[in-house]
């Protein structure tokens, strides 16, 4: 009985003795997280602005001001000093006071781009002076530079310069080959030699396009695809980069239609090259090269167009048989109002000695079986079909730069 009061005294000492230590052991802890949190707290600033968040995918901060490791905006040491993220605004390592900083240029961590594209996709940052479009390209036009202009790629503001009399004058848009008045393309409408048909679509690549491939493969047919960089489809991303690549693949031509498909003869010189030019930087990236052949949207040109394409090296490319496929978009009797579409282009003309380029779009519904009905109805005429570069007697290696 003694020796169990004594073990129930020592057990309940014991008992006591952990439960303070196991207290005191808690109290430690809670002191050294406190401590670390205090600690961590004072790295992370507290809110500045309307939104002091920086970093991939929240945007830079503002001139002068560093992003921290942690992902906040301010001119502190913990926010400029280590971990500061160069790419979302300035790092150095020692601010000298709490004011802000004069604004920095733009970071210069990322490589200046070789071919006008820029954004976290392309890896490139806009030469100095350049805005980064929400697009992805770089320029100096209010369409670069204003509306979902990507700061942390290039220069965000309304362009200016100062004039020799002081005031603002509109700055100059990037450099671009300026359009010589001399010079005219010729626009194309029909192929050199009879008996040829070059079927052409427009407005794409879309989703239709696979099944076209498909279906033109089955019937050794090729065609040519007159491309928009970003307008049906946009070629930075997939499925349509991998739909463009196979069309090149197997031997289709791949010709221009401008990046967003706006009306040429309601632009500027500046706007075309812009037009032009970034939707060549964008079948470029897919295909390796990129075209000398391209069609006006709605077939419109005047000088200004026809000049531009001639300084700038393009061929102008329309059609002399419409199958008007976008009106009939939908309607049960499609291909016979196609058909009909077709007929007023072909009256008055010798068949099959009268070659033709006709018109298409790859958006259209049923646009597979229309293309299969022009290509057996054709086929039954006497005529070859042929890329638009065949029809006008050019060789494959000269439908590119």
């Amino acid at each position: 009985m003694k020796y169990a009061y004594k073990l129930q005294t020592i057990w309940t000492k014991d008992i006591k003795l952990n439960s303070f230590c196991f207290h005191k052991m808690v109290s430690l802890t809670q002191i050294i997280l406190t401590a670390l949190f205090v600690r961590l707290s004072a790295a992370i600033p507290a809110a500045t602005g309307d939104d002091p968040t920086c970093g991939p995918g929240l945007g830079r901060c503002d001139p002068g001001e560093c992003c921290s490791q942690y992902g906040y905006c301010d001119v502190t040491p913990a926010h400029c000093g280590v971990g500061c993220q160069p790419a979302f605004g300035v790092c150095k390592n020692t601010p000298t006071s709490t004011s802000r900083p004069k604004p920095s240029p733009t970071p210069k961590k990322l490589p200046e781009s070789p071919d006008s594209t820029c954004g976290q996709a392309a890896g490139y940052r806009c030469a100095q002076g350049d805005c980064c479009s929400q697009y992805n390209f770089c320029g100096n036009t209010a369409a670069h530079c204003g509306a979902g202009c990507q700061s942390a790629f290039g220069t965000c503001k309304s362009p200016t310069r100062s004039s020799s009399k002081g005031g603002p004058t509109p700055a100059p848009t990037s450099s671009f080959p300026i359009p010589d008045p001399k010079l005219s393309a010729p626009v194309i409408t029909t192929c050199k030699s009879p008996k040829q048909f070059a079927l052409t679509f427009d407005d794409g690549p879309t989703s239709n396009v696979s099944a076209i491939l498909d279906m033109l493969k089955d019937n050794n047919v090729k065609a040519t695809f007159f491309v928009n960089g970003n307008n049906f489809a946009d070629l930075t991303v997939e499925p349509y980069i991998s739909i463009l690549r196979r069309a090149h693949t197997e031997g289709h031509q791949i010709a221009s239609h401008t990046l967003t498909h706006p009306d040429m003869t309601k632009l500027n010189a500046a706007q075309m090259w812009d037009e032009m030019s970034q939707n060549d930087v964008l079948i470029r990236n897919i295909i390796g090269k990129s075209p000398i052949y391209m069609r006006p949207p709605f077939g419109n040109v005047n000088a200004l167009v026809l000049s531009a394409m001639a300084t700038w090296g393009y061929q102008v490319v329309t059609w002399n048989i419409d199958s008007a496929d976008w009106e009939h978009n939908g309607s049960p009797n499609m291909i016979a109002e196609n058909d009909a579409s077709y007929a007023e282009g072909m009256a008055g003309h010798p068949i099959p000695a009268t070659p033709f380029i006709s018109l298409q779009h790859d958006f259209v519904d049923n646009e597979i079986g229309w293309a299969r009905h022009v290509i057996t109805r054709f086929k039954k005429l006497g005529y070859n079909f042929v890329t638009v570069g065949e029809c006008l007697g050019v060789p494959a290696s000269q439908w590119y730069r």
